[in-house]
């Protein structure tokens, strides 16, 4: 079974002017989480990963300017099963 994924405060259209960061939930029944990479405009970001809430985050930059954005991020688990998700959100 793949990785789930699920969005905490982010969604395709999401306003995130005043937002902090981008917060997903993540988790794998079996084999557990082995890799995570999230991208903004196809850029590598760096999120970071709290093992005791399942939850990834990243936090804004001043490198993300204003205006519409692409977010991706990839997770695989232990069995290279793989779940991806992604949503277009304004800054």
């Amino acid at each position: 079974m793949p990785p789930v994924i699920i969005p905490i405060n982010i969604k395709n259209g999401a306003m995130l002017k005043i937002a902090k960061t981008i917060s997903l939930k993540i988790g794998d029944r079996l084999s557990g989480i082995k890799t995570y990479a999230g991208k903004i405009d196809g850029t590598w970001v760096l999120m970071e990963w709290d093992f005791k809430t399942h939850v990834l985050s990243y936090t804004f930059t001043n490198d993300i300017k204003p205006g519409k954005h692409q977010f991706d991020l990839t997770v695989t688990d232990n069995k290279d099963n793989v779940t991806h998700y992604a949503a277009g959100f304004i800054r």
